[in-house]
């Protein structure tokens, strides 16, 4: 289950790297690699960095 303020921001498993997945506009979901590891404190980065993605997604269709 993804939490709540991650709307439209996945996070999936490539390898031994993690991705974040979502769509900016009208494009098809794209994988956006994040720099982080397939570890505990991998995990824990991307989820961080995903909820600033979906923030600024947030404010970028707010904006438009």
């Amino acid at each position: 289950m993804v939490p709540s303020f991650l709307n439209g921001v996945s996070i999936r498993r490539n390898r031994n790297t993690i991705n974040l997945q979502f769509k900016i506009g009208d494009s098809l979901r794209k994988q956006y690699g994040c720099n982080c590891t397939f570890t505990l404190d991998g995990m824990v980065s991307a989820l961080s960095k995903a909820q600033k993605v979906s923030e600024a997604l947030k404010s970028f269709t707010q904006n438009n």
